[in-house]
């Protein structure tokens, strides 16, 4: 997204944005953390898993490579650790749908795993291990900062998230 604001394909870009390039204004709007989604019947009565049984089980990774270095990797890497990815894709939103009746665990924002309606049998949980909190933000080019119709949109979208 950040190339296609550098381009201009895009007049705003939402999402969690730890580096972007200069010329790029990106504005928080909610703090944001992870959990982690199961099929009911891929977990234990308590609705949880250790943080070895979690490590056990086959991952569902959110990158468009399976070796991508997202913040859960850096959390685990400093503890020595590491997940088993099973399957990379680039959206939460076929995860999901993946998930339902498999062994599959998917660690996500937690704005991801609302509105489950559809999967009856998922279940979300606490990642057995301390996961940073993010920032939930917005992002534009700095040519874009004086556009009324960009400003618009801008404050538009920060005050929903205010609700959040």
């Amino acid at each position: 997204m950040m190339a296609q604001l550098a381009d201009g394909e895009l007049d705003v870009a939402l999402g969690i944005f730890p580096e972007y390039p200069e010329g790029i204004h990106v504005q928080r709007l909610f703090p944001e953390h992870f959990v982690s989604l199961a099929d009911e019947k891929a977990l234990p009565e308590c609705g949880r898993l250790t943080l070895e049984e979690w490590l056990e089980r086959p991952h569902v990774m959110l990158a468009l490579r399976p070796d991508a270095n997202d913040e859960i990797e850096r959390v685990l890497a400093s503890m020595g650790l590491r997940r088993r990815i099973a399957v990379a894709l680039p959206h939460w939103s076929a995860a999901i749908e993946l998930i339902a009746g498999t062994d599959l665990i998917l660690t996500v924002a937690s704005w991801a795993a609302s509105g489950l309606d559809n999967y009856p049998t998922l279940r979300t949980f606490d990642a057995p291990l301390d996961l940073p909190v993010l920032s939930y933000q917005q992002a534009w080019h700095t040519r874009k900062d004086a556009d009324p119709a960009n400003r618009w949109i801008r404050q538009a979208i920060l005050d929903c998230s205010k609700d959040t």
